[in-house]
């Protein structure tokens, strides 16, 4: 099964769940992912809970911009290592 699958079999399970359940089993899978995130720290389970399965890794080499002033912001970036 490709990883793509895996991922809409996952979230098609996930929605059957009732909130609490769907909440704790969230912060299960993605808690290595927010607690390595500063901003997450003192959030709500719910919103970490809502917001982890929408981030996606982005790397930035060293040297290399984000955006610059005056750019449109299209993503936010939440610094997780560096």
């Amino acid at each position: 099964m490709s990883f793509s699958k895996q991922i809409d079999s996952l979230d098609s399970f996930m929605e059957d769940l009732p909130n609490n359940l769907k909440i704790e089993l969230s912060l299960y899978i993605h808690e290595q992912t927010y607690k390595h995130i500063y901003f997450m720290r003192d959030k709500s389970m719910s919103l970490i809970a809502w917001i982890c399965p929408l981030l996606k890794t982005y790397i930035v080499q060293q040297e290399a911009y984000v955006y610059f002033e005056g750019d449109e912001v299209v993503n936010c970036f939440f610094m997780k290592e560096g």
